[in-house]
């Protein structure tokens, strides 16, 4: 991807799309039916105005025949995405909806953030449903959540993004131990 924001999902049967993630510039998507000559598992969709690159199958195979080392930065892109799938699943039976999203909301700031005198801006036109298919809750949750970390002085609601007023005290949030 060379330009904007591409988001991944599924569609559900009742033809509901399903918000898996969000990418930015410089992220290789595709790749796993491209190696495997399987089809595509999700679909792959331009969030906001968006430029991509497509590599054809068999240009991939001779570029990566003449390039060995592209066949190992592929391998440490797929560990890198297991790796976070795994973190993504343990976080599912083993944290709090709380912990989830503000673990998630500073994972999206990291790469969609824009810091602001008053914190950091999450500016990706993010709604409350597709925020909770992201850490598989329900929207009415997640819109609980946002109030109350908006009354504490936490986040700030605006049309279409979050500010994040307080990642300081998501982080905490975040890597609270279950037991507290």
């Amino acid at each position: 991807m060379l330009q904007g924001i591409i988001r991944l999902s599924n569609t559900t049967r009742d033809g509901q799309e399903a918000v898996l993630n969000f990418y930015e510039p410089g992220t290789w998507l595709g790749e796993v039916s491209m190696l495997d000559h399987s089809n595509r598992l999700h679909d792959a969709h331009a969030h906001v105005p968006s430029q991509v690159l497509h590599i054809s199958p068999l240009a991939l195979g001779e570029l990566c025949d003449r390039h060995p080392a592209l066949v190992r930065m592929l391998l440490d892109l797929e560990v890198s995405r297991l790796r976070a799938m795994l973190v993504a699943f343990s976080a599912f039976s083993t944290q709090s909806l709380e912990q989830r999203l503000a673990g998630r909301l500073l994972g999206l700031s990291e790469s969609f953030g824009a810091k602001e005198a008053e914190g950091v801006s999450l500016d990706l036109r993010l709604s409350q449903e597709s925020m909770a298919q992201l850490i598989g809750a329900t929207r009415q949750r997640v819109n609980q959540v946002l109030k109350q970390w908006e009354q504490q002085g936490l986040i700030r609601q605006r049309y279409g993004q979050l500010l994040l007023l307080r990642p300081d005290a998501l982080q905490t949030l975040a890597q609270e131990r279950p037991d507290r």
